[in-house]
This record gives C-alpha cells, structure tokens and sequence, in this order.
C-alpha cells in the first residue's frame, strides 16, 4: 500500500491577496498505488476561498501555492471581480507558473486559442500519458490557464471547463518540478460562478485540497491520498479483513 503523508496547507502572501476560511473541506478520493516506494504527499487546503476583493479596477488577484513545501512556489491561481466597472462582465479565473527564473508549471488540459486546463473526475490518472499544456509565467494575460474565461464570449467562453454550475468542481492535474524532475499532482478546486448571472461568469476560487507524488515520474490518480473520514476507515479495515479471510479460505480449499 502506497503510504499517505498528511499536513497543512501553506498559502504564500501576496499585496492584493484576500483570503477567507470555509468550513473543513468534505474529503473524496481514493487511495493510489504506483511503487513500493512512493509516497503521496496530500494537503488539505480547508476550503480557502481566494477572491478578488477590489471589484472597479479590471485587475486580477493572485495567490501562489507551494505543493511540496520546500519555498519555491508550484503554480498561481487568478482570479477578477470586476463587477463595480464599466464592464461588469469582465470576470475571470485561471492557472499560471509562479513568477521565478525558470519556473513552468503545466496542466492536464487543450489548446482552444488559449491554454484551458481540464477539469478531471475522481479517479483520472495524472502521468506522462496525459495530454498537457504549458503554463509559462503571467505577464501580460497571453499565458494564462483559463479556469473560466469570462471576458470572452463564443470559443473562449464555452472552452472554459469549469464555468457551469454544478460542473464548477473537480480536479486539476498538474506536472511540476522538484529539484528539476517531473512531479504528478492534483488540486481540487471550485470555480464560484457570478450570482446574478449564473453559470457564465466566475468571481471567486475555492482550493479545497491537494496531493502530490513524491517519487519523480510516478503518476497519481485525482482524489488519491486523501484521509478517510474515521468511520469510514473502521469500513475500510473490515472490508479488508474480509477480503484476507476470503483469500485465506480459497488457499486452505486448494
């Protein structure tokens, strides 16, 4: 069995960061398996709610986050409120590399005209067969995952994965870099929709939590390394039991 490491979440500051605490995040997934030596190293986020809380100035907020916690930031998350201007509908969410000399993150995602990063399900695998896009650096907008591009109707808008309510949750699959290597990982996320136009246009990201794999080039499933409720793991231990004393008994029978 693949060994689980479990701690807390560390969020990087940045001037127009805002955050707010949800309730503890509700916990889904399943254990991988990938090499006796690899571990998955899960993260729980608590719900942090990530906002854009300047709503007449067009411009986004960002936080950056640290998969692995060793100080060298994994990926950035946007988002934009732009409901106080002129253009009320200028509302986006999106996905970048973190700002440093050689710092790429990618996305299990397409190409549409832009880099729209996919939102997986419970269960889809997160390794080298899997179709990425690259996610340089943000500079001037050109570079960004779009989450939810809500600036831009038509191909844009409808390219966007995570924009329609109740499909606005689920999984990102990320390839990173540790000390120069590829590292698998999934965050799970929740892309808020505007209220008074529902489905169309995002205002806020909720980062409930994520998990990586610590050995290089191993892949992770999404939802993988996540702690089981208590008692669902008083269910787990004995639906093993039964499964060894069933496979104890077919031995005896042979």
């Amino acid at each position: 069995m693949t060994p689980i490491r479990n701690r807390n979440a560390q969020l990087s500051s940045f001037a127009n960061q805002r955050l707010a605490a949800y309730s503890a995040t509700t916990l889904a997934g399943a254990l991988s398996i990938t090499s006796s030596d690899a571990a998955i190293v899960y993260t729980n986020n608590n719900n942090a709610l990530l906002v854009d809380t300047v709503t007449t100035d067009g411009s986004f907020a960002s936080y950056s986050f640290d998969l692995n916690d060793d100080a060298v930031q994994d990926f950035r998350l946007w988002t934009r409120d732009n409901t106080g201007s002129s253009s009320p509908w200028n509302n986006d969410a999106a996905l970048s590399a973190p700002l440093g000399a050689g710092l790429t993150v990618d996305a299990v995602g397409v190409l549409a005209g832009s880099n729209y990063p996919a939102r997986l399900s419970a269960g889809a695998t997160i390794d080298g067969s899997a179709a990425f896009v690259s996610l340089p650096q943000f500079t001037t907008g050109s570079n960004l995952g779009w989450l939810a591009d809500g600036n831009s109707g038509g191909a844009g808008l409808a390219a966007s994965n995570w924009i329609v309510e109740p499909n606005n949750t689920g999984y990102l699959g990320l390839r990173f870099k540790i000390s120069g290597d590829d590292h698998y990982a999934w965050v799970r996320i929740t892309v808020n929709p505007q209220s008074t136009r529902p489905g169309t246009r995002p205002r806020s990201i909720i980062v409930h939590e994520w998990a990586y794999e610590n050995v290089a080039g191993d892949g992770i499933v999404a939802g993988a390394g996540v702690i089981p409720e208590p008692t669902s793991l008083g269910l787990l231990a004995l639906g093993s039991l039964g499964l060894a004393s069933h496979r104890r008994r077919r031995q005896n029978a042979a």
